[in-house]
């Protein structure tokens, strides 16, 4: 007969792992889990008895390394960026699948800032401090100005835009010249329809 192995961890580091990925009660990892909330809780409360299978179905649901939660103390907790969307959806708490992809595009951004150089980043983004110059402006300088302003940066002409064939084509294009010409990073994630659009 073989031997259940159990291990002992943090349960800081199980409730932050729980709610980083968007569950915000225990019941509802219990439920995916198809153990009792009781006992999901027992494991938040003192960390003991989690059997190893149950630790990687864990880290499988919460979409992190099995070693994180062999971690004397919690990571820091995910900065998350500013709800703008209307009363009625804002008061609601942002879905596991829009959580995820709030993770993944700081990890790709991580990523891209370790791979460039600061020289290269100074470059990258030299047209923030003509940005700069408009807001400082404030109501003085004209939409119009502003707008033809980026059309330029962006190298996109009228012309181009209106012969842009289809919605795909369209998206295509504006991410290649934004991500080009501005240095801005556009990444693409499967989201709730009905949550948010997109975030930045």
């Amino acid at each position: 007969m073989s031997q259940i192995i159990k291990i002992k961890i943090n349960p800081m580091i199980l409730q932050w792992a729980r709610e980083e990925a968007g569950y915000q009660q225990p019941a509802d990892i219990a439920a995916k889990l198809h153990i009792p909330t009781e006992r999901y809780i027992m494991w938040e409360t003192n960390g003991k008895e989690i059997p190893l299978g149950m630790l990687k179905d864990l880290a499988n649901h919460y979409k992190r390394q099995l070693a994180v939660f062999l971690l004397p103390t919690p990571p820091p907790k995910l900065k998350k960026p500013k709800d703008f969307r209307n009363l009625a959806i804002g008061q609601a708490e942002l879905s596991t699948d829009t959580v995820l992809a709030i993770r993944r595009a700081y990890k790709y951004l991580e990523l891209a800032r370790e791979l460039s150089s600061s020289e290269f980043l100074a470059t990258q983004y030299s047209w923030k401090v003509e940005m700069d110059a408009f807001v400082k402006q404030e109501k003085k300088v004209h939409a119009n100005t502003i707008t033809d302003w980026l059309r330029g940066k962006l190298k996109i002409t009228i012309n181009e835009q209106q012969a842009f064939r289809s919605y795909d084509e369209a998206f295509r294009k504006w991410r290649s010249s934004i991500e080009r010409e501005l240095g801005i990073y556009v990444f693409q994630f499967a989201l709730p329809e009905k949550e948010l659009d997109g975030f930045c």
